[in-house]
């Protein structure tokens, strides 16, 4: 059995959630006598995007992680991450193809964003 000496501010619960931000349109709504509008199918990855959110025993919230649709080196995402970023600093943002949580990206979420104090107790290889 392995005994850590754990705070508060190190026991943290987390989870994931995908938020869609265009619904999901099978129809359009038109005024009575005009043609209607054709609807194209849209990737759902491209319209949701992931968000971690966490909190350690204390009730602090750790920073919010969000996962767009995008190549992580892309323009878009280096300027997400610039001095001039639109995203408020309390919030993390990562792109992948899919705007899915992976095991890399959740590797690098607790690293960087949940568990800062995570060296104290582990030793973590890059």
């Amino acid at each position: 059995m392995i005994k850590l000496d754990l705070s508060d501010e190190d026991i943290i619960n987390g989870d994931e959630t995908a938020i869609y931000f265009f619904p999901d349109m099978k129809r359009s709504l038109t005024i009575k006598g005009e043609r209607r509008t054709m609807i194209q199918n849209v990737d759902p990855a491209g319209s949701r995007a992931t968000f971690h959110f966490a909190v350690d025993a204390t009730g602090r919230f750790r920073k919010t992680s969000a996962i767009f649709k995008g190549e992580p080196n892309a323009t878009l995402a280096k300027k997400a991450r610039g001095p001039k970023s639109p995203y408020p600093k309390n919030v993390s943002v990562y792109f992948n193809r899919r705007a899915w949580m992976n095991g890399e990206l959740m590797a690098t979420v607790l690293r960087d964003d949940v568990y800062v104090n995570l060296h104290q107790y582990l030793s973590v290889h890059d």
